[in-house]
């Protein structure tokens, strides 16, 4: 953690800002996130800002199908899907990626379909069912996307987040950030954060077109610095998540979500209920939000849901416990090419 405010601020120059990469060891085993935003001279945060994301960390996640799909297709199914940091591709001035359709995912082989015992399956059945909807121009099928939020120990998340839709069908207002979604995985993440005291949330790198003078500007004024990083710290939030029938009920008529923002370094004018510089005021009503930990289910003795957390450590593979589905059969534990997974029963 760090403590605010430092000795003395650095500030990079703006041509370093869209390429910038988060420092990180090549034996490191964590995924760090560093937000970054552009200031003018007189250090104000008037211009965009982005999330960079690194790590030598493979990201999985499994999706039970019938959690997102009501067609007999997805049944006994599980979407598999992988990726490392740098193919989480985080908009700019946001902390989501955009929405990718699954039917596009299955035709390209970027998401593999899996049984109950993690075993990979033909997908045919459920790329012709989902074509079909398409040239139909029926609304079946589902979209996902990535998101940086924020849990509820205050440290930040990747999660992997969906609607049950086919992307082309979700209007501007649904792609937004602050929206309610299913939540099928979340992976802690690794940031410089401040020390709740005197600053909350991530410690910012920043960039200005003549970084000297942003740099004056915010030695002069520490506390004007940290109302400026609030602008967008306000846009990391503790997120509202949803259940399939609720994600049903929003997307046939539109409401504003219930996320709020999750830190706020402006105490004095948070007292009317709104956090300057975020998009919405916290909802009248608000919603509990808490991380999603799925109990293990029994299916009728054939298989049980347990999450876990996968770290690339070179050649091997290492388990560790996060909130990731994996299926194992009632026989002992599988694991094959695809879920590069391996557990115990004690391994809880």
């Amino acid at each position: 953690m760090a403590p605010f405010p430092l000795r003395d601020f650095f500030v990079n120059d703006n041509t370093e800002f869209l390429g910038y990469q988060t420092p990180i060891s090549s034996t490191s085993e964590e995924l760090k996130a560093t937000l970054l935003i552009q200031l003018s001279d007189q250090g104000t945060a008037d211009g965009h800002f982005r999330i960079s994301l690194a790590g030598n960390v493979l990201i999985q996640a499994s999706v039970k199908a019938s959690d997102i799909l009501d067609i007999p297709e997805a049944e006994g199914v599980f979407f598999f899907a992988q990726c490392n940091a740098e193919e989480v591709h985080l908009q700019l001035d946001s902390t989501t990626s955009a929405f990718s359709d699954l039917l596009d995912g299955l035709l390209d082989n970027s998401i593999l379909t899996l049984n109950e015992q993690c075993q990979q399956i033909p997908a045919e059945e459920l790329r012709l069912a989902l074509s079909a909807a398409h040239q139909q121009g029926r609304p079946v099928g589902a979209s996902f996307r990535w998101a940086i939020a924020v849990g509820v120990n205050k440290l930040l998340t990747i999660q992997l987040q969906a609607l049950p839709v086919p992307e082309r069908f979700l209007k501007p207002a649904y792609r937004q950030d602050n929206i309610p979604t299913m939540l099928m995985f979340s992976l802690p993440l690794q940031a410089t954060m401040g020390d709740g005291q005197g600053f909350q949330g991530p410690y910012p790198v920043v960039f200005a077109n003549t970084p000297a003078a942003a740099r004056t500007a915010l030695n002069q004024d520490p506390e004007r610095a940290k109302m400026e990083f609030q602008k967008v710290i306000c846009r990391l939030l503790h997120m509202e998540y949803v259940t399939l029938e609720e994600a049903r009920a929003f997307l046939r008529k539109h409401r504003n979500a219930r996320g709020v923002p999750a830190f706020n370094n402006v105490p004095d004018q948070a007292a009317a209920g709104h956090v300057p510089g975020s998009c919405h005021p916290p909802a009248k009503k608000q919603r509990v939000i808490t991380e999603p930990v799925n109990p293990e289910q029994d299916a009728g003795g054939k298989s049980l849901c347990i999450l876990t957390q996968v770290y690339q450590t070179g050649p091997g593979v290492r388990v560790l416990r996060v909130q990731i589905r994996y299926i194992r059969s009632s026989e002992g534990d599988t694991a094959d090419t695809h879920t590069l997974v391996h557990t115990n029963s004690n391994n809880r």
